[in-house]
């Protein structure tokens, strides 16, 4: 199945009937200098139209996946030796914040997490925290951590 990056880095398919499938969000994972791994997941229970996840999942890219991860698991190069260790997004710690609160953590910081308030505007910060509560969102038939 042929992948595409667009002008935004996202994957698109050549084939209509693939990348109508479902409404799937895309998440890349790996680098430009690594072959890719497309990944499409199902929207989950979380605010947030498709194009705003898919605008989230950007920003975490480019933001927090060195620290968090590509997935979200805490285990980002840049994390490995941090003290506390980037949290798992996936877990139930997440799941059970409102997105207020993690868009209040995001811009206030906690160390050694920055402070993103003066380095992403709200509107950015607040589409990052719908993404960060997708990430924590239950999936049907993964187990709970």
């Amino acid at each position: 199945m042929p992948v595409f990056r667009t002008s935004t880095g996202l994957p698109r398919f050549r084939n209509a009937r693939i990348a109508s499938v479902a409404p799937a969000l895309i998440l890349m994972l790996g680098s430009m200098t690594k072959p890719s791994v497309v990944v499409a997941i199902e929207p989950r229970t979380s605010s947030g139209t498709n194009e705003q996840l898919r605008r989230g999942q950007a920003l975490f890219a480019r933001n927090c996946a060195s620290c968090h991860g590509p997935t979200g698991a805490g285990d980002g190069s840049a994390g490995r030796d941090l003290d506390p260790r980037p949290s798992d997004l996936r877990g139930p710690g997440i799941a059970g914040k409102s997105e207020e609160q993690i868009f209040r953590k995001i811009t206030r910081g906690r160390q050694p997490m920055p402070a993103f308030g003066k380095l992403l505007d709200e509107s950015d910060r607040r589409t990052l925290a719908g993404y960060v509560k997708h990430l924590g969102a239950p999936v049907e038939g993964r187990p709970a951590r």
